[in-house]
């Protein structure tokens, strides 16, 4: 243990006191000792000690004011406190008290007892400090993707936020975004101790940013003193020592870097990283959205120009075709009359008004219906310019009109059909509202599809966020915690995976589903696994996502408890999972293994490990029935009808 582990004591008796720092020193801990109330606070206050013990029983501090104040007013500075006190006696002076310390340690024990209690308490800190860090930084990264999302889509305001954010985060003396421009890369936004580089050119081959752009990886330097990558003779005159350089890309292509500089040799370490490839990421995605939005403005140009080109030729046709001498309409190709003369208002009987609730087929008798329709699907299909015919109108007072109609269809310049021209036209073309309602439901399908495909990216993000901060874990069981917590996070991110793929979007084939979901989990418990054989017997069935999420966190829990428990020792055996409808819309779904078998005197209304207890919470959102057995191993059955539509809203009321 490094002395700069540091431990305060406070209000100890000179011989305890001294018998204490013994133990610690000889521990290699850094002791720091404190006799009164004022010096203790002014210790955690100046010297941050990780563990302050105190004395329950010391003559000259009242060491439960000390702990209510160092827990009232150090929040922000945790400090684990502990009494030098036995059990008993730590009970009885917080009967009455509403702020306890962290532990205790009996004074009775053994220094090798002393010391290993201390290293217990004092990875239990280790441990907390570490997760509250990360839940920081990950509340600062949320804040940054939002900000970096408010500032789209301008490209200026989004660099300028991004290196501000990557400085603060990384405790960087400077910070750059560099962006290639043919075979150079600019400093387009800085801050820091390199402000001054905007504007500033180097060749791409001439720099460190250069080689990670050209090799599209992440790029550390500890030691700008002794790392041949870079140009230590400018590094030297500006003062780097070390610096951390991240691609930017848009699509497929390395645009640029994300970089963050420090006058410090070894300045960031790998959390640094993390934080800074995810302050890139936000930057390219809000730059590539910046860059989609001004190909967009330029197409609304363009757009607009044509407009008003077109409305200068359609006054000149406006005059012509309102006083022709026969008639004449333009329709559009939905079958819509977009525009009439007044000859043709006379001949139909209609006034010009009426053709707006109107379509071509309401004016044609329904005899000749049918063949108008299949001379139009020509003209669409290209087979014809124009047809001829006699046709048979209906007036408005019920009496046949026989025209002589001529059609011929308008295609713009790359040869889609705008709409038919008619002298005394009224051909029907069948409605285009159908291909209007399936070009909609397309696009909501393509909506769809994306929301399910960034749910499931999202769900992965944090899945990767759990298995990156286990890493730093060093107590099995918390590493264990973070693995059932990202195996639930991908077995929801597996739904929506699943739907994203499906055809049918509103549900999802669950038999595919569960048989992904458990070759997932048999890899993540890799090599226990290897020795347990799997059975499936799953009806084809199809489930809604409300449905299907908590049917696969019940499979996700209860096929996890098997292969943690079941089987120790490597021992092998089998899990056996069914899922049967039974009737029109109930099912059962049945787990069961021959491993060792549940406890003895387990009762499963008393559970209190969190897996179990979430099996019961799912069961009861399902609305369904839970049951066990010990015969042979271990079995559970969950039985649960499939909610109606109007029971899921009331049951999220």
């Amino acid at each position: 243990m490094s002395a700069s582990t540091k431990i305060l004591l406070g209000g100890l008796s000179s011989p305890a006191a001294a018998r204490l720092i013994q133990a610690l020193s000889g521990a290699g801990y850094g002791v720091l000792r404190a006799e009164s109330g004022v010096e203790i606070l002014r210790e955690v206050q100046h010297e941050s000690p990780s563990l302050l013990l105190l004395d329950l029983d010391s003559p000259v501090i009242d060491p439960m004011n000390v702990c209510r104040r160092i827990k009232a007013d150090y929040a922000a500075r945790p400090v684990m406190v502990l009494y030098l006190a036995d059990a008993a006696r730590a009970r009885e002076a917080h009967a009455d008290t509403f702020t306890e310390p962290d532990g205790y340690i009996a004074p009775s024990i053994s220094h090798e007892e002393f010391l290993e209690r201390i290293a217990s308490f004092l990875r239990i800190h280790s441990a907390e400090r570490s997760l509250h860090q990360h839940a920081e930084r990950l509340s600062a990264i949320t804040a940054i993707q939002q900000e970096i999302a408010a500032a789209a889509p301008d490209q200026e305001s989004i660099m300028k936020l991004a290196v501000s954010r990557a400085q603060q985060l990384t405790r960087a003396d400077g910070a750059a975004v560099e962006l290639v421009e043919g075979d150079e890369i600019v400093y387009r936004s800085a801050s820091g101790s390199v402000a001054s580089h905007v504007g500033k050119r180097l060749r791409v081959g001439m720099s460190f940013s250069g080689l990670a752009i050209r090799t599209d990886e992440i790029l550390r330097c500890d030691d700008a003193h002794t790392d041949p990558r870079v140009d230590q003779t400018e590094c030297r005159e500006g003062s780097i020592r070390s610096l951390v350089v991240v691609p930017l890309r848009h699509q497929y292509n390395s645009i640029g870097a994300l970089k963050v500089l420090s006058s410090r040799s070894r300045a960031f370490d790998d959390a640094d990283i993390q934080t800074l490839q995810l302050v890139a990421h936000f930057m390219s995605a809000a730059i590539n959205q910046a860059v989609a939005f001004g190909a967009k403005q330029a197409l609304l140009a363009e757009h607009t120009r044509t407009i008003v080109a077109l409305r200068e030729s359609e006054e000149r046709f406006r005059s012509a075709f309102d006083y022709a001498a026969i008639g004449m309409a333009l329709v559009a190709t939905s079958g819509k009359w977009m525009k009439v003369n007044r000859t043709l208002c006379e001949i139909v009987g209609y006034a010009e008004g009426d053709f707006r609730s109107l379509y071509f087929h309401s004016l044609t008798h329904p005899d000749d219906v049918a063949d108008h329709q299949a001379r139009l699907r020509g003209l669409l299909a290209g087979e014809s310019g124009a047809f001829q015919m006699e046709a048979r109108f209906l007036h408005r007072s019920g009496s046949v009109v026989w025209v002589f109609l001529s059609v011929s269809l308008l295609r713009d310049g790359k040869g889609k059909p705008l709409y038919f021209i008619a002298q005394i036209q009224n051909i029907t073309e069948r409605k285009r509202a159908d291909e209007q309602v399936k070009s909609s439901l397309r696009e909501k399908e393509v909506l769809l599809k994306e929301i399910h495909h960034r749910v499931k990216n999202n769900l992965q993000v944090i899945s990767s966020l759990l298995r990156l901060q286990s890493g730093y874990v060093k107590d099995e069981a918390a590493k264990e915690l973070f693995r059932e917590s990202q195996n639930r996070v991908r077995s929801m991110a597996l739904i929506h995976q699943k739907l994203y793929q499906s055809q049918d979007l509103a549900r999802i084939d669950f038999n595919e589903y569960l048989l992904s979901l458990l070759a997932m989990l048999f890899r993540s418990y890799g090599a226990h696994a290897g020795t347990i054989n799997l059975e499936t017997h799953v009806d084809p069935v199809f489930l809604d996502i409300d449905t299907a999420i908590p049917v696969g966190l019940l499979v996700n829990e209860l096929a996890s408890n098997s292969l943690k428990y079941a089987f120790p020792e490597n021992r092998c055996g089998t899990i056996r999972i069914d899922f049967r409808a039974v009737g029109h819309d109930e099912f059962v779904l049945a787990l069961r293994d021959d491993g060792i078998g549940l406890p003895g005197d387990f009762d499963l209304d008393k559970v209190l490990t969190l897996g179990l207890r979430l099996v019961k919470i799912l069961t009861s959102q399902l609305g369904g029935t839970l049951t066990f057995h010990r015969n042979g191993g271990t079995g559970f059955t969950v039985t649960f009808k499939e909610q109606k539509e109007k029971e899921k809203k009331l049951s999220h009321v």
